[in-house]
């Protein structure tokens, strides 16, 4: 994942141009201030789509004497869907590919490898 964001803070009139010309080479970055908070929200909104962008969806079957692996999920997955079953808790979630790695023995579908 990469952001790219240019400062305005603090920026000296004729250094605008500067910024400015920083931002045609480089359309996709940001202006941010930090002494103004212009542009903050949308640099959090960016970091937030491009980490959504690396999860990867997951479906489990974990048995109920893993209830300590489930416990882990749930700190590390935040939202997830669960579902007691007899066999034990099947678990749908977002996760990072390396969270998902962790959990590969209890997956359900391919996709969850």
């Amino acid at each position: 994942m990469k952001i790219g964001a240019f400062s305005r803070g603090g920026v000296a009139r004729g250094q605008e141009t500067v910024a400015a010309l920083d931002h045609d080479m480089h359309p996709d970055a940001l202006l941010v201030s930090a002494v103004t908070g212009e542009g903050l929200d949308g640099l959090r909104e960016r970091i937030e789509e491009e980490f959504a962008r690396t999860l990867q969806d997951i479906e489990l079957l974990l048995p109920y004497e893993e209830g300590g692996r489930l416990a882990e999920l749930h700190g590390l997955a935040g939202d997830l869907v669960r579902e007691d079953t007899a066999a034990g808790v099947r678990v749908v979630a977002r996760v990072p590919p390396s969270v998902a790695a962790r959990f590969t023995r209890f997956a359900l579908t391919a996709r969850s490898a």
